[in-house]
């Protein structure tokens, strides 16, 4: 689902433009029925919690204020699990009693670590264990970040999904210079970090 909704955000700019069924196949490369059936209960399930906005036959928008919503209540679920765990967690367990993506979690975890609420309990394999600090048990209410955790790759998900969308939609050839210069965002990331498609030190495989 984390997969999906990356993929919905790139191609509607955040929820500025409209999305069709038939664009996320081409863009997850869906070309059989089973494949399709599964992303149509994904969506399905986006637009029960009122994430996709069905706006004609096949097409849908994304409401990006109640993906906030969303998100919300799945800071709730992490930081109650975190409070009532043991020492000794990982990401995978959070994840696993909360529902949430383990990219999802991994990230919030890792940012109540840098405030204070978490501290790194030895490891299990690659990951990283975790216990709730003095500070995290005096405080019940949910500790949001103030602007929500960034992808550190959203800028180059997002040229990646907005070159498909102009591959898709248009014909290429009219497009060049817009087609460079989503080329040149990812590049300009890829190109010249090695290391930047390798997971972040502690993180979950």
């Amino acid at each position: 689902m984390t997969r999906l909704r990356d993929v919905i955000l790139g191609l509607t700019e955040g929820g500025a433009r409209p999305v069709t069924n038939a664009l996320l196949f081409q863009t997850l490369g869906l070309n059989d029925e089973a494949g399709k059936r599964r992303l149509y209960r994904q969506i399905q399930d986006m637009a029960n919690r009122g994430e996709l906005v069905r706006t004609g036959r096949g097409e849908m928008r994304y409401d990006p204020n109640a993906a906030s919503a969303r998100h919300g209540k799945l800071y709730e679920r992490i930081w109650r699990a975190v409070r009532a765990k043991q020492p000794g967690f990982s990401v995978g367990d959070i994840a696993l009693v909360t529902g949430a993506g383990k990219n999802h979690a991994y990230k919030y975890l890792r940012w109540l670590e840098a405030q204070g609420y978490l501290r790194r309990h030895g490891k299990n394999g690659n990951s990283v264990l975790y216990a709730a600090t003095g500070r995290a048990r005096e405080r019940r209410e949910t500790p949001y970040p103030p602007a929500g955790i960034q992808d550190a790759f959203e800028a180059e998900r997002n040229a990646a999904c907005r070159l498909v969308r102009l591959l898709m939609e248009r014909e290429p050839s009219v497009l060049r210079a817009r087609i460079m210069e989503n080329c040149a965002v990812i590049m300009d990331r890829f190109g010249k970090d090695k290391t930047a498609g390798q997971a972040p030190a502690g993180g979950e495989s």
